[in-house]
């Protein structure tokens, strides 16, 4: 996902987790595991989706996916970057996605801050080598996905560090997957994670949950 994104989300959360200054305000248990349990967490902020019915919940394996053969996948398209069923056609997915809307969830401590999405940001799906496709390839947190049929669904484990003139940000991400609709023009997305933004030497913790509408 675009990094500016979250930059934006994570700036106006402090700002009302801590006015005036930046003071620690983690939430309890906050998850250190990024993968959650079988590559669905649900997050903690408790406000976001949970598409893929909540932890435990089953995944692509990160070490393959389920990508489709460039012959008898559907439609005939789509090179195999990691093999598997031939059941994908991966030209569903790859290109240029702009967001409609959407709302982006953000908790720091001191209760869930709901916040619209930026219509008209862009994210990208291309072919990936290590997993079938990869999200905004090229930028400071890519997304190693692997697809089942309209479904991408992001890897285990999977961490980014970034930074701007606010600090240093780290991310864990619990779940991510985008769903293309039927008409193969639309899609949607759903991200969990734990942010740590790291300023002056202080942490602050939240938890986001986003949940986007694209269109090709």
């Amino acid at each position: 996902m675009n990094v500016f994104r979250w930059s934006w989300v994570m700036l106006g959360a402090i700002a009302v987790a801590a006015p005036g200054c930046l003071l620690v305000q983690p939430l309890d248990d906050v998850s250190t595991d990024s993968a959650g349990s079988g590559g669905s967490g649900a997050g903690k902020a408790g406000a976001g989706p949970s598409p893929s019915g909540g932890k435990g919940g089953a995944g692509p394996s990160p070490s393959g996916g389920k990508g489709g053969g460039a012959s008898g996948g559907r439609g005939g398209a789509g090179p195999t970057p990691t093999g598997g069923a031939p059941s994908v056609d991966f030209s569903y997915f790859t290109g240029t996605w702009k967001v409609t809307s959407g709302t982006i969830t953000t908790d720091c401590g001191t209760g869930p801050i709901d916040t619209a999405a930026m219509p008209g940001t862009t994210d990208s799906l291309a072919l990936g080598t290590t997993s079938d496709l990869i999200l905004d390839k090229g930028t400071q947190c890519p997304i190693l996905v692997d697809v089942n049929d309209l479904v991408a669904t992001g890897q285990d484990g999977q961490t980014c560090d970034f930074s701007d003139a606010s600090g240093t940000y780290h991310l864990e991400i619990s779940f991510f997957d985008f769903i293309v609709g039927d008409d193969h023009m639309t899609a949607t997305s759903h991200l969990t994670s734990v942010i740590t933004l790291t300023s002056s030497g202080v942490d602050t913790v939240c938890d986001s949950n986003q949940e986007l509408l694209y269109t090709r």
